[in-house]
């Protein structure tokens, strides 16, 4: 499935006016931070237990409440939206995700408005949250949540601000094909299918 690229990303001089990011305190180990998205970078030294430096690292602080969605009907199918990421340049087959908003108490109240904001409105039978993950242990500080929605009735709106063109439904045997065939590349998708294929086994 090809289409033209929704959103595009575009080099930009670290002078520029409009550039989002802040540089932090002088007295914090925070190296840039973006309000908008409530992202932070931030600086640490790694050392040994007795005190001997290691190395320099830096950390990404995302919000808390980050969530990966696992969307499944009734027919236990499992929701995907195709999506064009801007910053790889490349479409995907993904699990609907996002940021965690101040005002979301909890995983699933992420999830909640994601669905909304990304697919569209929808009756919600149940949802659950069935773990956590690390995207990167290297470089990411916080967890992202992981939560089940048992969906009906969606009136698709698609966030064609977010890069997302599609969204269907796949039987798990579709899914596995896909994934052994290549056609499913995102981490956090292939974690969530992993968790999901372990409870379907137990």
């Amino acid at each position: 499935m090809k289409k033209d690229a929704p959103i595009i990303k575009k080099t930009v001089a670290n002078n520029h006016q409009f550039f989002n990011w802040q540089y932090g305190e002088s007295n914090s180990n925070i190296i840039l931070e973006n309000s908008k998205l409530n992202v932070k970078l931030l600086r640490y030294i790694v050392s040994s237990a007795d005190g001997k430096f290691l190395y320099d690292a830096f950390s990404i602080k995302e919000p808390a409440n980050n969530t990966v969605v696992l969307v499944r009907n009734q027919d236990n199918e499992i929701g995907l939206v195709w999506e064009w990421r801007p910053i790889p340049e490349k479409w995907f087959w993904a699990c609907p995700r996002g940021f965690g908003d101040p005002e979301d108490e909890d995983n699933i109240a992420t999830a909640k408005r994601e669905m909304i904001e990304e697919i569209g409105n929808c009756e919600i039978i149940d949802s659950k949250k069935i773990g956590d993950f690390y995207q990167n242990t290297t470089f990411y500080e916080n967890p992202v949540g992981l939560v089940i929605l048992d969906v009906k009735k969606i009136e698709k709106k698609l966030s064609q601000e977010e890069g997302i063109v599609d969204f269907d439904f796949f039987k798990l045997r579709e899914i596995k094909k896909m994934v052994t065939q290549g056609e499913i590349e995102d981490t956090f998708t292939l974690s969530a299918l992993m968790h999901l294929f372990a409870l379907e086994e137990n």
